[in-house]
This record gives structure tokens, C-alpha cells and sequence, in this order.
């Protein structure tokens, strides 16, 4: 099971994501998400955790 938690800065919001998948399998969804804000020109940061700890992180360029 994986965590996806994204803050988006351009809207203020932060939305909580469980994926009831291996990070392998979940990378792809998580990868078009982030892609679709980018697209959009979000300002945003992306934490992952899988069994309680944090994978992943990363963030759009300012």
C-alpha cells in the first residue's frame, strides 16, 4: 500500500491519496498526477510513503 501526499501551493490545497498497491504498480499513477499539475503550472511538492515510511519526494520547479 502506498501514501501519495500532494500540497499544491497554487491552490492551497492538499490532498491524501491510498493506493492499494506496490510502489512499483502505483508509479505510473503517481508519476501522471504530477504530470497533470505541472501541466496546469502548479506550484506543488509530493511526499510517497509505503509501510510507514517515506519513499519518495519531489517538487515542482519554482
Amino acid at each position: 500500500m502506498v501514501t501519495l501526499i500532494i500540497t499544491n501551493f497554487t491552490t492551497g490545497k492538499k490532498s491524501r491519496s491510498t493506493l492499494n498497491k506496490t510502489f512499483e504498480k502505483a508509479e505510473a499513477v503517481i508519476k501522471r498526477r504530477l504530470d497533470k499539475l505541472a501541466q496546469n503550472n502548479n506550484r506543488f511538492d509530493a511526499v510517497v510513503y509505503g509501510d510507514g515510511q517515506q519513499i519518495g519526494f519531489t517538487e515542482s520547479d519554482f
